[in-house]
C-alpha cells in the first residue's frame, strides 16, 4: 500500500506543478496579446512555444490586409527569420492608412497572424504546435513526465488568440487519442486543471473529457456518461440503437432512423477514421437543405461481432447555402 501511496503523491504533486506553471504562463501570454508592443518603423520581437522555450528559424511576414471582391487578401511586405534566441527584426515600409499586421510560420507550429495594429517592437510572440503525426510522435518519446504534461497542454490547453487553429478537426488525429487515454484521464480528473484559462469558460481538464468521450474507450463509459450530464456536453447523445456488421451498415441504419424525424434531404458520411485497433471509428454526418445545412459528429464501436453507434453530438451549422450548391459543404 505504501508505494501505492507514494505514487499517488508524486503524480499530485507532478500535477499541481505542472497546473501552476501553465496557469502562470497562461495569464503572462493573455497579457502580451492584450499590449503587443511599442508604435515603431521595425517590426521587432520574440517568438516562443508554448513552453516559453525560443522558436528558432521561425518565418515572419510584415502584411497588408486588403479587401478585394469580398475577399481578404494578405500582401508580403517585409520578410525576416528569427534567430536562436528567436528574436526577429524587419524594417518595413508602410503608410499610415494601410492595416498592417504580422504573419508567422515555423514547422510543427499553428500560423500565427495578427491583422492589424501597425508594427511594432517588443512583440511576444506565442506559437502553438499543430496537433498531428509528428506531435504524437513528440509526445510518445518524451521521457520527462514534467515536459510530457506539459506537451499534452498544446492539446488540451487554450491556443495562443492569434493561432490559426479555427480549421482544426479531430479526425485530423483521431487515431492518436487512444495513445495519450491514461494522460487525458489524469487532466480531466485533475483539481489543479479544472480551472478555466480562456474567454470561452473552458479548462484543460473539459478539453480533455472532450476527446475522451470522442475516444469512448469502453472502460470509460460510466465516465462518459457522467460527463455527458454537465453543461458543457448538453449536445452529447448516447441513447442511440443503431447497429450493423460493419460500420457502413450501422450508418445506415442511423440514417434511416435519423430520417424518421426529419424531412428527408440530401445527406452524406465522410469517411470514417479508425483507432489502430481498428475498433473505434470517427465519422461526421453532414445534412444538406437548399439553404441551410448542419453536421454531426459520431463515433462507433465494434462490440463482439457488432458495430454500435454509442455516440453523436451537435456539431455545427450553415446558414444561408446556395440553392446551387455546392453539395458537399464539410471538408
Amino acid at each position: 500500500m505504501l508505494p501505492f501511496i507514494i505514487c499517488t503523491l508524486s503524480a499530485a504533486a507532478g500535477e499541481r506543478d505542472a497546473a501552476s506553471l501553465y496557469y502562470a504562463r497562461a495569464v503572462q501570454h493573455r497579457v502580451a496579446e492584450q499590449t503587443p508592443g511599442r508604435d515603431s518603423s521595425i517590426a521587432g520581437g520574440i517568438v516562443r512555444n508554448s513552453l516559453d522555450e525560443p522558436v528558432a528559424g521561425a518565418t515572419v511576414t510584415v502584411i497588408r490586409v486588403r479587401t478585394v471582391d469580398g475577399k481578404t487578401k494578405f500582401d508580403d511586405l517585409a520578410r525576416g527569420v528569427t534567430d536562436d534566441s528567436g528574436r526577429f527584426a524587419i524594417a518595413a515600409k508602410t503608410r499610415a492608412k494601410d492595416e498592417i499586421g504580422l504573419e508567422v510560420h515555423a514547422p510543427g507550429f499553428m500560423t500565427w497572424r495578427r491583422w492589424e495594429g501597425g508594427t511594432v517592437e517588443g512583440e511576444s510572440i506565442i506559437l502553438n504546435r499543430t496537433i498531428d503525426d509528428a506531435y504524437f510522435a513528440d509526445v510518445e518519446h518524451e521521457k520527462d513526465a514534467f515536459r510530457r504534461m506539459s506537451l499534452l497542454l498544446d492539446l488540451t490547453g487554450r491556443r495562443a488568440f492569434n493561432s490559426n487553429h479555427f480549421d482544426e478537426r479531430i479526425e485530423r488525429y483521431y487515431s492518436h487519442l487512444g495513445s495519450v487515454r491514461d494522460a487525458l484521464l489524469a487532466i480531466a480528473r485533475s483539481k489543479f486543471f479544472a480551472v478555466v484559462d480562456d474567454e470561452y469558460g473552458q479548462s484543460p481538464a473539459q478539453r480533455a473529457k472532450n476527446l475522451l468521450i470522442y475516444w469512448f474507450d469502453p472502460e470509460d463509459e460510466p465516465l462518459i456518461r457522467e460527463w455527458a450530464k454537465e453543461d458543457g456536453f448538453k449536445g452529447v447523445r448516447l441513447d442511440n440503437q443503431a447497429s450493423g456488421a460493419s460500420p457502413d451498415e450501422a450508418l445506415r441504419a442511423f440514417a434511416a432512423a435519423h430520417f424518421a424525424r426529419e424531412p428527408k434531404t440530401l445527406n452524406y458520411f465522410t469517411n470514417p477514421v479508425f483507432g489502430p485497433d481498428c475498433t473505434h471509428a470517427y465519422v461526421v454526418f453532414v445534412v444538406r437543405y437548399a439553404y441551410w445545412g448542419y453536421w454531426q459528429p459520431i463515433v462507433l464501436l465494434q462490440e463482439k461481432d457488432r458495430w454500435m453507434v454509442k455516440l453523436t453530438a451537435e456539431g455545427g451549422r450553415w446558414h444561408d447555402l446556395s440553392p446551387d450548391g455546392p453539395s458537399r459543404v464539410y471538408p
